[in-house]
């Protein structure tokens, strides 16, 4: 294996790994929040285009703000709710079955049995009616049991506040650990919870995206059992719904949103704003939304950097924001943050992360020296041209040779020859050493002509191989047929042999074809340079002189 695959094929490894870390985090219990919107209305009953389209369009943007990988922290209250409506649904399903177990047993009498008879089917539809009768007490067992439970877990959701309050981190336990370039550690609590992935209603009609209310339930209450029961059917956890007023080229917007089942107002904000800036609206709207819809209390993030001579120059980036390393915890929303280490003469580190609110991190970094220098390089074949990195000419030494910068990644650039035609060229990162020469061979030329050329042919060759197997087919088919009979068996085996013949060579011919299309296509990969030998170099000046 070459070490260009084998280094492909750590960082495969590597992304896979990552991959399924994510998956085992979430995959298991996190299932989608779905918020949906219907259309807001207007308090002016306005029927112009204008009002027409805001209705429309300050929902669907608003939840477009949502959809920006959030995720909500289901409380105690919103699953006790969830399983008190699949509890109460049962228990009304059970006492139709009762109610129809009972009328079932005493139309009974009614029947033409005998006294014997009678008894044994009364006894067996009692049987059945216990039977519901304990399917019933289970299930009002069941409810106590999660209203227990509820009420137990809010105490314990109140002391852990006052704890979190505390500047201290508590217990912490190790659940990450990355690359040494990357984030080595990161600490949280025990606390378990049940997170579910907040995602914008997709079952919309008419284009807009929104909700639409059935003819049944145009005037149904939101806290309605009806309405409801409309939510779940359609998976929809949350609705937004709203009014809106215009002034002129000013509008003011309220924005409500409930939770179902249970049917709470969780949020209710306001905005107002000029017509002509709604996405500015929207955004407000949406961020006075998080808290509620995200549920979960702020995380404090303690970032420990070594070396400390990395450290002491070091800048923390969050989701483009810049924190000097003073040492201090950092107060983030909970939620998907993207953070990242800066430190001068050192490599950048850094990652995204879920950060479950409540929660105390610790992250602690180890941060690389960077290789800053420069290398040569120079092309193996007297060849006139321009190597290129990052979009820009490189300087050339007195010798020819061109200086490639280096700061400890690898290096990817591009060789242009006069006539026009380039061809990429990659430095790995074991190969870069300050003041080193290196020699590459960069064959420039029109890739995509080559690559399209032997696709033909390739593609040609096989539509030869099909058509070739027809006689094939058709004279070793007249050949079995007749080849137990004298009339023309012997011409047809002829026939049959050099068609076979035929068809063989197409298959070659196919194919050999196709192996130069594969390696056509090998010829996007970038060239990779060796280092300069400089015995033979020697040798050959030597011979020369």
């Amino acid at each position: 294996m070459t070490k260009r695959y084998s280094f492909s094929l750590k960082k495969l490894t590597v992304s896979i790994i990552i991959f399924l870390f994510g998956v085992l985090c979430f995959a298991a219990e996190n299932t989608n929040w779905i918020v949906a919107a219907e259309q807001f209305e207007s308090t002016q009953n306005k029927t112009d285009s204008i009002s027409n389209a805001l209705v429309v369009d300050i929902p669907g943007r608003i939840l477009e703000k949502l959809d920006n990988a959030l995720y909500r922290e289901i409380p105690s209250d919103e699953s006790y709710e969830r399983e008190t409506y699949k509890l109460k649904n049962d228990r009304l399903s059970l006492f139709l079955q009762l109610s129809n177990a009972i009328k079932k047993r005493d139309a009974l009498v009614l029947e033409n049995y005998n006294e014997r008879e009678l008894k044994t089917k009364i006894a067996d539809e009692e049987k059945k009616i216990q039977e519901i009768k304990d399917k019933i007490d289970e299930n009002i067992e069941q409810q106590k049991e999660i209203k227990d439970k509820l009420f137990s877990q809010g105490s314990a959701d109140n002391s852990k506040k006052e704890v979190y309050k505390e500047e201290n981190a508590g217990k912490l336990r190790k659940t990450f650990d990355e690359y040494k370039t990357f984030f080595k550690n990161v600490f949280e609590d025990e606390e378990e919870h049940i997170i579910e992935k907040i995602t914008p209603y997709s079952g919309g009609s008419g284009g807009s995206g929104l909700y639409s209310r059935s003819t049944a339930l145009q005037d149904a209450d939101y806290g309605s059992k009806v309405f409801s029961d409309e939510m779940l059917s359609k998976k929809i956890n949350a609705l937004m719904y709203g009014q809106i007023t215009t002034y002129g080229d000013y509008v003011f917007v309220t924005a409500s949103l409930r939770v179902y089942p249970g049917a709470n107002v969780i949020a209710t904000v306001s905005e107002a704003g000029a017509i002509d800036e709604l996405d500015l609206i929207a955004d407000s709207i949406a961020q006075g939304f998080i808290p509620a819809v995200t549920n979960s209390l702020p995380i404090s993030l303690y970032v420990s950097i070594t070396p400390p001579e990395a450290a002491k120059k070091a800048i923390v980036y969050i989701d483009e924001v810049i924190y000097q390393n003073t040492g201090e915890l950092i107060t983030l929303d909970s939620g998907v943050h993207f953070v990242q280490i800066v430190s001068e003469n050192y490599r950048t580190a850094g990652t995204t992360y879920f950060f479950n609110g409540n929660k105390k991190y610790l992250v602690e970094v180890e941060l690389e020296p960077s290789v800053q220098g420069e290398i040569y390089l120079a092309h193996q074949k007297e060849l006139e041209g321009v190597f290129y990195q990052n979009g820009m000419a490189v300087p050339k030494t007195d010798d020819g040779k061109s200086i490639i910068a280096i700061n400890g990644d690898v290096v990817l650039g591009q060789f242009v020859a006069e006539n026009g035609e380039a061809a990429f060229f990659y430095i790995p990162e074991n190969m870069i050493t300050n003041l080193s020469t290196l020699e590459i061979n960069a064959k420039p030329f029109d890739r995509n002509d080559y690559i399209e050329k032997y696709r033909r042919k390739m593609y040609n060759s096989y539509s030869i191989l099909i058509i070739s197997l027809i006689p094939h087919f058709v004279a070793k088919g007249q050949y079995k047929a007749r080849e137990n009979t004298t009339e023309g068996a012997g011409a047809w085996n002829i026939a049959s042999k050099a068609t076979t013949a035929v068809a063989i060579g197409c298959g070659t011919w196919f194919v050999y074809n196709l192996v130069r299309y594969f390696m056509a296509a090998d010829s996007v990969i970038p060239a990779e340079p060796k280092k300069k030998n400089e015995k033979n170099k020697k040798k050959s000046k030597e011979a020369e002189e």
